[in-house]
């Protein structure tokens, strides 16, 4: 960072951000070894790294461990490989004081003269210098993972694949803003939070590829079947009014003013399930075809849609192997290629979007006590659907001799249809003003051109100069529908 004593003229907060700001230092220390022997290997590696930000209080310390393991059997037909990894954080964000120390006068001192901190209420949040000390903002984060791999040669040519993947990711977040004379919390007489989650994800595939070659003909054929399922949960709790900063956010039953909505929990899990297969054809390796099919299911989606086919279909040929093209000297590579194809998109969804859901809304008196209502908080959608993409293309590529000159000429149009989005709806008949629904097309159409020369080759220098250009118009074309 730069020395703010540099400057010709000296800024007022010059004296408190020298308090905020240090020199950054990181360091980084790597551990490994590995062996094996004909039939099988091994690798295990160990990393550790500290790293002080500029900001102080603002640092990440983090360990690193991954071993992996192969094994070949049955004359090398079978191939199983571990593989196994541990990341720990430790880590605290950035502070957000320095806008406050920006705004202090030059004649406010960081400490009165008795040594008690100096305390301004013009901006209304006390002592920057302060709060870095008491204020405490802690990551501990954890992410462990297990991935087995098992390849099956069955007979000449057909080979059986499984992968099986468990990973979890964990976050404990402690954060005080603890000192009852704290600007940012002085109502409050200093606050503190605790909050944790996990995520959990399965996955399972399993493919089958087979290969042959039929004299000038090449075929591969691919089939698969994958099972995806992620579950997340949180937790949290924060209270404030606390007597004494000992404790910091290891005690929140010491605060005294716990109010409604200081205690949350929350859990949600999703499911992934697809069937894909994938066809590869060459004739004279320079006439290629690739057909792919994918069915997809998704938990996210409504009862009715839940599935979603996606076709794909792509040509190419390599026109520099003909032999009308032998008498062409000065290119080494020139292939005019095409393709369509249809992709569905669920991210951006939160699980449960297409169900009915209820939250708290006030409270009704019953019998002498007060108890929370509730009310529908999402309309139900079971025609809610995966939002689809597709795309056409044609292009060509080029290069010259001794790679002098490469190019790509690409014409496309992509159509997105049932784009899913969040729209505001009549009460009644619904019971919530707005739901997630497909209504919509988006159209993109462009062409593309990137050109890379090299424009010096010696033994001591290469220049290469790239320049690309690029045209697009997008369009959104429906917004709306009968509903």
């Amino acid at each position: 960072h730069r020395d703010l004593h540099s400057f010709p003229t000296r800024r007022s907060s010059d004296l408190w951000f020298s308090e905020l700001l240090r020199v950054g230092v990181t360091h980084n220390h790597d551990l490994s070894f590995s062996g094996g022997n004909k039939g099988s290997n091994y690798r295990a590696s160990v990393s550790y790294q500290d790293r002080e930000g500029v900001g102080k209080g603002n640092f990440m310390e983090r360990i690193n461990s991954r071993l992996s393991f192969s094994q070949k059997a049955l004359k090398d037909r079978l191939n199983i490989s571990v593989t196994g990894a541990i990341t720990e954080r430790n880590y605290s964000q950035s502070y957000g004081g320095f806008s406050i120390a920006y705004n202090m006068l030059p004649v406010y001192p960081i400490k009165n003269a008795d040594g008690s901190w100096f305390d301004s209420l013009e901006n209304g949040k006390g002592n920057p210098v302060r709060d870095l000390q008491f204020d405490k903002h802690l990551h501990k984060n954890s992410l462990y993972y297990l991935n087995l791999r098992g390849e099956l040669e069955l007979f000449k040519d057909f080979v059986v694949s499984t992968n099986l993947l468990k990973e979890r990711e964990s976050d404990d977040y402690g954060e005080c803003n603890y000192d009852s004379d704290t600007g940012s919390v002085r109502v409050n007489l200093g606050s503190a939070l605790r909050s944790a989650w996990t995520r959990d994800k399965k996955l399972l595939e399993t493919t089958m590829v087979y290969k042959k070659v039929l004299g000038v003909h090449k075929l591969n054929f691919l089939a698969g079947y994958s099972y995806e399922e992620n579950f997340y949960q949180s937790f949290g709790a924060q209270n404030r009014q606390f007597a004494t900063n000992l404790m910091g956010y290891n005690n929140l039953g010491a605060g005294e003013n716990l109010i409604a909505g200081d205690v949350w929990s929350e859990a949600n899990m999703y499911k992934l399930i697809s069937g894909f297969g994938r066809v590869n054809y060459s004739m004279f390796d320079r006439y290629i075809l690739t057909a792919t099919v994918r069915k997809d299911g998704s938990s996210k989606f409504g009862a009715n849609h839940k599935w979603g086919t996606f076709p794909s279909l792509s040509v190419a040929w390599r026109i520099i192997d003909e032999p009308f093209m032998e008498s062409v000297n000065f290119l080494e590579e020139l292939k005019l290629r095409a393709g369509y194809g249809v992709s569905g998109n669920q991210e951006g969804i939160d699980p449960y979007r297409s169900l009915e859901l209820y939250g708290t809304s006030g409270q009704y008196y019953d019998n002498g006590n007060w108890y929370t209502a509730y009310k529908i908080s999402q309309n139900a959608n079971p025609d809610l659907k995966w939002e689809e993409t597709i795309m056409y293309n044609i292009g060509l590529d080029f290069t010259t001799r001794k790679n002098r000159l490469s190019g790509t000429l690409e014409v496309y149009n992509k159509i997105t249809e049932d784009l899913l989005y969040t729209y505001n709806v009549p009460v009644p008949p619904y019971l919530h003003s707005n739901m997630l629904a497909n209504v919509g097309t988006m159209s993109n159409k462009g062409i593309e051109l990137l050109l890379t020369g090299e424009i010096i080759q010696k033994k001591d220098l290469n220049w290469t100069l790239s320049v690309n250009a690029a045209h697009n118009k997008n369009t959104v074309t429906k917004l709306s529908n009968e509903n």
